[in-house]
């Protein structure tokens, strides 16, 4: 749960964007009065270094959160692993299978830790993304949630 609060962060950081640009093209379109024009411009310019410092910061803390949780489960199966081989009593299993266990068993789980936060995060930002669809279009923004259910639902022709 450590990569929670930055995968978080970098869910804010990716939707703050489109606003920042949209923001941006209606303050381009406006016209332009000294005082508030200048104002603007430098609010404009210190919400984008915002946005996108806290993108690289929130992205990196995430991505070290991740490697460390998986080389700590890691480490915790090479020796859970290797403690039970410990007390097996010589000649009833064959060697090779506890090394087949710490390469390629660890490796498969670990490969599906990396995805683990991704799928929860990834159902937030749809639904955040249907929502802020919702809001321009109206009820036409469920139609691509519509599409993809009905996709991936089992055919009735087998």
């Amino acid at each position: 749960l450590a990569a929670v609060p930055a995968r978080v962060c970098l869910i804010g950081f990716n939707y703050a964007q489109p606003f920042l640009i949209s923001r941006m093209i209606n303050f381009v379109s406006e016209p332009r009065d000294s005082s508030k024009y200048y104002n603007q411009s430098l609010g404009l310019i210190a919400a984008a270094a915002v946005i996108y410092i806290g993108v690289a910061v929130s992205t990196v803390r995430y991505m070290h959160q991740v490697y460390r949780s998986i080389t700590m489960l890691r480490g915790g199966l090479v020796g859970l692993i290797f403690s039970k081989t410990l007390v097996l009593r010589d000649g009833v299993y064959d060697e090779s299978a506890a090394v087949t266990h710490m390469s390629t068993d660890i490796d498969r789980i670990v490969a599906s830790m990396q995805n683990m936060h991704e799928v929860w995060a990834r159902l937030v930002e749809v639904a955040i993304g249907v929502w802020l669809l919702s809001i321009r279009i109206g009820a036409v923004s469920v139609i691509p949630i519509i599409v993809v259910v009905r996709e991936f639902s089992p055919s009735r022709d087998a």
